[in-house]
C-alpha cells in the first residue's frame, strides 16, 4: 500500500486544497480507521531546501 503522489495530482497542481479543520479518515479492513484532522492555517509556508516550481510561486509571497 502507497500513499505517494505523482507529477499534477496534487492539491498544490491543481489550487484545490483540504479545508482546515476538515476530519479525512482511512479505513483497512481488519485493521482499523485512521482520522486525520488537519489543523487551522498559521500562515506563510515554512521555507523548503527545494526550489519553488512556478505555479506554486504565488504560495510563497
Amino acid at each position: 500500500m502507497g500513499f505517494g503522489t505523482i507529477p499534477d495530482c496534487t492539491g498544490c497542481d491543481h489550487d484545490d486544497f483540504i479545508d482546515s479543520g476538515a476530519q479525512i479518515p482511512i479505513t483497512c479492513e481488519r485493521l482499523g480507521t485512521l482520522r486525520c484532522r488537519f489543523a487551522e492555517s498559521t500562515g506563510g509556508l515554512l521555507p523548503s531546501r527545494w526550489p519553488v516550481r512556478e505555479p506554486l510561486q504565488k504560495y510563497h509571497g
